[in-house]
């Protein structure tokens, strides 16, 4: 499977995929101008999220609940693409993955912020329980999907 860094991986094998980072979806027009912006900045403003059972959503309410303030969800959606139509239409700000973001920002009038927090930078790994043990397919799979992260291996 991919899982985030931090997953408890006991017993597994695992190996780097990818790097992503989060940024807030905005309206071209909304208040907020600048290309980057922590999370307390953020949390001034309602937000459109994802369904609660999202792991994204825990991860900004931990973040919210560490910095002493709340995470305004003004409605839950169950995909990045309600999302951005509910930004769209002026009902708060979204949190996305950069690359989901891009997707839909210049087709419907959005534009994306860099979170400049740490943890708005994610690791995700390749998880296994054991490699060798894969059918041949499956380490193909593996090594296919592991040679995104090694530096210098795809152009991008």
């Amino acid at each position: 499977g991919i899982v985030l860094e931090g997953t408890d991986l006991q017993g597994m094998q695992s190996f780097d995929y990818r790097a992503d980072r989060l940024v807030a979806v905005v309206p071209r027009g909304h208040a907020l101008r600048q290309r980057k912006a922590s999370f307390a900045e953020l949390l001034k403003h309602d937000f459109v999220g994802l369904d609660s059972q999202a792991a994204m959503m825990k991860l900004l309410a931990d973040a919210a609940a560490e910095l002493g303030q709340p995470l305004r969800l003004r409605v839950q959606v169950s995909s990045f693409e309600a999302v951005c139509k509910l930004v769209q239409a002026g009902m708060g700000i979204g949190i996305l993955p950069e690359g989901a973001a891009a997707d839909f920002t210049a087709s419907i009038g959005l534009r994306s912020i860099r979170i400049t927090d740490a943890w708005a930078r994610r690791r995700m790994l390749v998880a296994v329980r054991d490699l060798e043990a894969l059918p041949l397919l499956g380490r193909k799979l593996v090594d296919q999907l592991v040679v995104v992260a090694r530096p210098g291996a795809l152009p991008g």
